[in-house]
C-alpha cells in the first residue's frame, strides 16, 4: 500500500532513482498489457487489491481490506476459475468476469493487531494459506505473518488468529513491510518491499515453517525501487517479482542508479517491470535465462501501482493494481 497518490509528471534530473546505472546488460522485452474486464460487486475504486495467487484451479485476488466484499456481513476473497480466464483470453467469452466470492474469516484480526493496515501478500500451499499484514506499531512499520486454511462444507478461508509472527521492517522506511511471499516445500518465504542498496544494505528473504517459526534467510539481489509481489516457483525454482518506481517517491525509496535500466531510458519516468529470479543453493539470484519484462507505460506517464502477480502457464503473467490510477486486471504475454 502507498499513502501518497500516484500522478503524472517527472522528477528533476538530479533526483535519485532517475538514471540508468552501470549494471550488466540484460535481455529486455517490452510488452503491452492486455486488460481483462472485471465485474465486481463493489465500486472498482474500492477493491484495492494487494496480492494474487493460485489455489488449485482458482485464482484468488487478495483485497487489502477483505471486509470491502461483505454485502452479507462476512468478508470475502474474490476468486476466478482457470477455465473462465481461459475462455476470456482465448476470445471465446470476453464479457467482464464476475468473480466468485469465498468467505474469509479472520478472527477479528483488524481489531486484535495493533496498527492493522490491511493485507499485503498471499501464498497458497494446497489448502494452507499464508498472509502478511501491514501495521504501524510504536511508531514503527511492521509486518505480521499469519496462517489460514481452506475449510469445506461450507467453503471458506479461516485465519488462525492465535498464531502470528511479527516481522520488523528491514528498511525502516514508513509504510514499507513484507510485500511478497511464496511457498517452497511447505515453508513460506517473505520478501521486503525495499531492497535497494541505500535503504536495505543486506536484503534477504525470510523463511518460516508451517507454524511460523523462523528458519533463517536466503540472500536477495539488490533490486532498486519497490518489490510488490512474487509468483509461485516453477519446476526449475524460477519465479518472478514485480518491480516498480514512481518518480514522486524517488527520495523515500532511496534509489539513485537503476542497474536494470536500459541506457536510453529517459530520466524521471516510471518503471513497471517483472524481474526473473531463481532459487539456487539456498540463495535467490537473478535468472539470466529469462528477460526482464518492461511494461509499455501510459503515454501520460501516470504510474500504475501493480500490487498482485501470478504465473499464467508458461505464456506470461496475470497482474492487478490496487486503486492507482484505478483497478486494472491484466495479462502480460511473453511467449
Amino acid at each position: 500500500m502507498l499513502i501518497v497518490a500516484f500522478a503524472g509528471g517527472c522528477a528533476r534530473e538530479d533526483d535519485p532513482g532517475t538514471r540508468a546505472g552501470g549494471g550488466v546488460d540484460r535481455d529486455h522485452r517490452t510488452v503491452a498489457i492486455r486488460e481483462i474486464g472485471l465485474d465486481l460487486p463493489v465500486a472498482q475504486e474500492r477493491a484495492e487489491f494487494s496480492g494474487l495467487d493460485w489455489w488449485g484451479d482458482r485464482l484468488v485476488l487478495l483485497p487489502q481490506y477483505p471486509a470491502i466484499f461483505a454485502p452479507d456481513g462476512h468478508a470475502a476473497l474474490p476468486t476466478i476459475p482457470r477455465s473462465r480466464l481461459e475462455s476470456y483470453l482465448s476470445g471465446e467469452d470476453t464479457t467482464a468476469i464476475r468473480p466468485e466470492m469465498v468467505p474469509f474469516e479472520d478472527g477479528g484480526l483488524p481489531e486484535r493487531v495493533v496498527g492493522w493496515d490491511g493485507y499485503e501478500a498471499i501464498a497458497f500451499d494446497g489448502d494452507r494459506v499464508f498472509l502478511t499484514i501491514e501495521c504501524l506499531t510504536h511508531a514503527e512499520w511492521t509486518a505480521v505473518l499469519v496462517r489460514a486454511s481452506v475449510s469445506f462444507d461450507p467453503l471458506r478461508i479461516v485465519v488462525d488468529a492465535e498464531t502470528r509472527r511479527m516481522i520488523p521492517g528491514a528498511s525502516k522506511r514508513p509504510n514499507f513491510t513484507e510485500e511478497a511471499s511464496f511457498v517452497v516445500d511447505g515453508r513460506v518465504t517473505t520478501i521486503h518491499e525495499l531492497n535497494g542498496r541505500r535503504v536495505n544494505a543486506e536484503p534477504v528473504a525470510l523463511r518460516f515453517d508451517e507454524d511460523l517459526v523462523p528458519l533463517g534467510t536466503w540472500t536477495m539481489p539488490a533490486i532498486e525501487y519497490r518489490v510488490t509481489d512474487a509468483t509461485s516457483l516453477d519446476a526449475e525454482g524460477r519465479f518472478w517479482v514485480f518491480n516498480q518506481f514512481w518518480p514522486g517517491e524517488a527520495r523515500v525509496v532511496g534509489a539513485r542508479e537503476d542497474d536494470f535500466a536500459t541506457q536510453d531510458r529517459p530520466p524521471g519516468r516510471p518503471v513497471e517491470r517483472v524481474v526473473p529470479l531463481r532459487l539456487v543453493d539456498g540463495r535467490i539470484v537473478l535468472d539470466p535465462t529469462r528477460p526482464l519484462v518492461e511494461l509499455v507505460l501510459r503515454t501520460d506517464d501516470v504510474a500504475r501501482n501493480w500490487e498482485g502477480l501470478a504465473r499464467w502457464n508458461d505464456e506470461g503473467l496475470l497482474i492487478v493494481t490496487d486503486r492507482h490510477p484505478r483497478t486494472i486486471f491484466a495479462f502480460v504475454q511473453w511467449q
